[in-house]
């Protein structure tokens, strides 16, 4: 048994790494595609803004409940910070970005981050920077990332699954070899 365990060990280990290696991979694939749709709508309603669209019109008419839907939503703030329009409400109010964030989307142009505003509730999101033409402010759009972190806890679930699996597989066959 204990030579078994002397072959197995090295080879446990390596498939611990590309296991790890494999989930850590999908899981950053599932959370930068989690910005998708707010980089459009970030990067379009600046480009609106600046040529001097109304904040209204780059929002649209409806409200998103951050709490509980997956739609993304929109926040328009002026070039001091106040906020001038909203699709995204939270507990019946707007919900207002982590210090620092405009300052730095100032300095770089975006600013692309995971707000968590409750401690129930995560958002994938993106906020831009606009001045061109006269106009001048800052775009916030964000999502929901309700269902990438449950996609992230399959992932983890399978993983650990073909981990264990792949173990016992892989020691059993050792085992066997080493008895003949």
């Amino acid at each position: 048994m204990l030579k078994t365990f002397k072959i197995w060990i090295p080879l446990a280990i390596g498939v611990l790494g590309l296991v790890g290696l494999v989930n850590l991979t999908v899981q950053q694939n599932l959370r930068l595609n989690a910005d998708d749709p707010q980089l459009q709508l970030a990067e379009d309603g600046a480009v609106r803004l600046a040529n001097g669209s109304a904040a209204q019109s780059i929002i649209g008419p409806n409200i998103v409940d951050a709490g509980r839907s997956l739609a993304p939503f929109t926040i328009v703030f002026s070039a001091d910070g106040k906020l001038i329009a909203s699709s995204g409400q939270l507990d019946g109010r707007t919900p207002v970005p982590p210090t620092g964030t405009l300052d730095y989307a100032k300095v770089h142009g975006q600013e692309r981050f995971t707000w968590q505003p409750t401690a129930e509730i995560r958002l994938a999101t993106v906020l831009s920077y606009y001045s061109q033409n006269g106009h001048e402010g800052y775009i916030l759009a964000a999502r929901s990332l309700r269902e990438v972190e449950n996609r992230e806890h399959r992932l983890d679930l399978i993983c650990l699954a073909a981990l264990i699996s792949i173990w016992v597989t892989t020691f059993l066959a050792i085992r066997l070899i080493a008895r003949q």
